[in-house]
């Protein structure tokens, strides 16, 4: 720990943090744990991820209920919340749960262990189907023995097919239920109360282009929230559908997409005003 440089965004240490989860050793008062927490805090001070990478990772935590599991997959949907969490010590109460190490013993084990459940009795897999429906059973397993709210990020549901009629669109998250339930409702309660918009339609103060590729985890929010703009006209709140249609109509004008990019999702947005 003495010996890594100050400055380490560069990507290499991802491989670091990755290993130190995937074996489930995050958490506790060991060195392990505390090189993962060091390693993510001077990453967050040298700015490793472009602020809009945490801003909306902090957006889909705020609509969260308290002590929610968060459910994702690659590193520009997970290692932010981490670094929220570790570095900048906001929204501890939410667990981030890697879907593709659930099928790996040791961080399989320590969620369980940090979750306080039994852990989950190991089974034979011998092909990828039985695999994929292994990795569900999982899932399930820890929403169901820990009790508590479940989301999925919006990338990761090809990991949870044989669920989906459970997955309900919250804003930026799937919530998952057992039974249907109003969540339009809710995800309006996040748009007019939780999430912070500001950044999508201000111009960009500092360029940040390194990561331009995660760009495009912004069109999210037109694929989320376009729906919404029709559900508020459809009550008869015109005003707050013309709201919500200029944030995201901003939200893809100000984003470094090509052109047949922004002409594909503003035509997506438009039909929904």
């Amino acid at each position: 720990m003495t010996l890594l440089p100050d400055d380490i965004s560069d990507r290499g240490y991802d491989a670091v943090l990755g290993y130190l989860w995937m074996m489930g050793e995050t958490d506790g008062t060991g060195w392990k744990a505390g090189l993962f927490n060091d390693i993510l805090r001077r990453q967050y001070e040298h700015g490793k991820y472009p602020s809009f990478i945490l801003r909306f990772g902090y957006n889909q935590l705020q609509g969260m209920a308290e002590g929610g599991l968060f459910f994702g997959n690659g590193d520009a949907e997970l290692f932010d919340k981490l670094m929220l969490q570790r570095a900048m010590r906001v929204h501890t109460d939410k667990v981030v749960v890697v879907i593709p190490f659930l099928s790996i013993r040791s961080y399989r084990d320590a969620l369980c262990r940090q979750l306080g459940i039994p852990p989950f009795p190991g089974r034979e897999v011998r092909t990828e189907e039985e695999f994929k429906a292994a990795v569900q059973e999982m899932v399930e397993y820890v929403i169901r023995e820990s009790g508590r709210p479940a989301y999925f990020s919006p990338g990761s549901q090809w990991a949870v097919q044989g669920i989906a009629r459970k997955l309900y669109n919250e804003g930026l998250v799937y919530r998952y239920s057992e039974e249907p339930y109003d969540n339009v409702s809710a995800a309006q309660r996040h748009v007019e109360r939780d999430y912070h918009f500001d950044y999508l339609t201000e111009p960009a103060f500092r360029l940040e282009s390194w990561w331009s590729g995660s760009e495009m985890l912004l069109l999210n929010y037109t694929v989320m929230l376009g729906p919404l703009v029709q559900s508020y006209r459809e009550s008869g709140n015109q005003e707050r559908a013309d709201w919500l249609y200029r944030i995201l109509k901003a939200s893809v004008e100000n984003g470094g997409f090509s052109a047949a990019k922004k002409k594909e999702y503003l035509d997506y947005l438009e039909k929904w005003r």
